[in-house]
This record gives C-alpha cells, sequence and structure tokens, in this order.
C-alpha cells in the first residue's frame, strides 16, 4: 500500500482488488514525512500557547501545517509586527526549555470546567464527549487529535516567514523549522 496524491488529498492504494471491510492490511508509515508534520504541528502548539499567554487570550481562527512549512491565523487585534517576532522569540525559548510532552483523555465535562484548554475560535462538536489532551508538561495544553512529538527540543528553532493582516482580527503568519 502506498499513499498518493489525487486531487490535492491522499489516497492509499492497495496492491490487489477486492479490499472488503475487516480484511487484514499491512500498512507502513513514511516516518520522514510523519516526524516532519510531528515536529510543525508541536511547534504551532508552542507558538499558539505563547500567543494565547502573552497576549490576553487569543485564540487561533485557522491553521494549516505541511513538511515545508506552518500557517496560524489569529483573532489578534492589532497587526503589529514587532510584536508578533516577539512572540516567535519567546516560542523558541519555550522550545530550549525541553518540555516532556503527554497525551492523555478527560471526559467533555472537565473541558467545559476549564475555559483555557480551548485555544480554537471554533468550539468542539457537542457529539465529543471524551477530549484528547495534548499536555506540554508546565507550559500549555489543549485539545488535539494529532501526532506530536515527545519533548519540545525536537522542534528545531522557529523562524518566523511571513506576517499577514487578513483583516479585522485576523493576523497570519507563515513559520519554518530549522
Amino acid at each position: 500500500m502506498s499513499p498518493l496524491q489525487a486531487h490535492g488529498k491522499i489516497s492509499h492504494e492497495v496492491d490487489k482488488p477486492g479490499l472488503q471491510p475487516g480484511d487484514k492490511i499491512k500498512g507502513i508509515i513514511n516516518w520522514e514525512r510523519r516526524y516532519k508534520l510531528m515536529r510543525y504541528h508541536t511547534a504551532a502548539h508552542v507558538i499558539s500557547g505563547i500567543f494565547y499567554k502573552n497576549l490576553g487570550g487569543i485564540k487561533i481562527t485557522g491553521n494549516n501545517i505541511t513538511v515545508e512549512k506552518g500557517r496560524i491565523d489569529f483573532n489578534l487585534e492589532e497587526f503589529d509586527r514587532k510584536l508578533i517576532e516577539e512572540q516567535i522569540e519567546k516560542s523558541n525559548n519555550a522550545v530550549q526549555r525541553n518540555y516532556p510532552i503527554d497525551v492523555y483523555n478527560i471526559d467533555r465535562t472537565e473541558l467545559n470546567k476549564d475555559k483555557t484548554l480551548m485555544r480554537l475560535a471554533i468550539q468542539l462538536p457537542k457529539s465529543i464527549k471524551t477530549v484528547r489532551i495534548v499536555d506540554i508538561k508546565g507550559f500549555d495544553r489543549q485539545p488535539d487529535g494529532g501526532a506530536h512529538l515527545k519533548s519540545t527540543s525536537e522542534i528545531g528553532k522557529i523562524s518566523l516567514q511571513k506576517l499577514v493582516n487578513k483583516g479585522k482580527f485576523n493576523r497570519r503568519l507563515y513559520f519554518t523549522l530549522d
């Protein structure tokens, strides 16, 4: 089975026709690609944690990660380039502290009691009763369903590439990892 790009989406192809529900298959992860995505995903958590803590609880309004770059949109009122650059510097300081990362589940009622956990401007669907938490120990924790590193030191250096003013309360930043 190998992943292929089909209409902008990853498609897994099998080597024999006739695959049926319940059939056993052997999948192989492209570790190099996955590890790059894990680095970018964890870096996005560090950046969003710094922005949330230092800039008054702002939230994420959009994001995208690839193996080459990351993008995060925030509901930040002012487009202050120097302020954003300072937050990236603080993010790199956090990365260097080598925070361990843990993943666990909590009940939805616990999430509802702690409003600081939700960093997305949109809410989780009410049908989700068990919430997966990514906990950067001693730094940040928030709901998330993606793959992450074991510690922040694996991220590398975060480099701010571009800032875009997307309109009132919408600032976009692009970053890469060294």
